[in-house]
């Protein structure tokens, strides 16, 4: 009985050393294969129609190729309706809108893109917790703010 309970003491050490500050867990890659893309912890949470602004930095999770960054915010909607998701620049600068990616999970796989300004619409349940994905190439990115609404 002793050695399997020091191998499970041994086994959950390793994996609580694994997962780092931020809780993340990188499962080992075989060889020959690229290592896997960690999981980033848990996303921050927002709130419907109150704006958030920030940046793409080197510290958010690489998640698309080398040097793109992505970044992630739950919502969960208190009544249920349509969810708008705007994404947008703050400068006016439009030219983010060609590179940035933006996803509404689950619910919206596809964005529009309007001026300086990207958006997402889904259905949305009362207490449904929704993922905002976003990815950007440009890492910094110029300042942007996301803005979520409920009709």
């Amino acid at each position: 009985m002793r050695p399997v309970f020091l191998a499970a003491a041994v086994l959950c050490s390793l994996a609580a050393a694994a997962c780092g500050e931020t809780g993340a867990f990188t499962p080992p890659s075989p060889p020959g294969l690229p290592a896997p893309v960690p999981v980033p912890g848990p996303f921050p949470s927002i709130n419907v129609g109150e704006p958030v602004r920030f940046q793409f930095t080197r510290d958010d999770y690489a998640c698309v190729g080398a040097n793109g960054r992505c970044k992630s915010f739950n919502v969960t909607p208190v009544s249920g309706g349509q969810l708008d998701v705007v994404l947008r620049s703050i400068s006016g600068d439009a030219s983010f809108t060609r590179d940035t990616e933006m996803y509404v999970v689950p619910g919206a796989d596809s964005w529009r893109v309007s001026g300086a300004q990207l958006t997402a619409t889904v259905p949305a349940a009362a207490g449904t917790t929704y993922e905002i994905r976003m990815y950007s190439p440009v890492v910094p990115s110029i300042e942007l703010e996301l803005l979520v609404s409920l009709r």
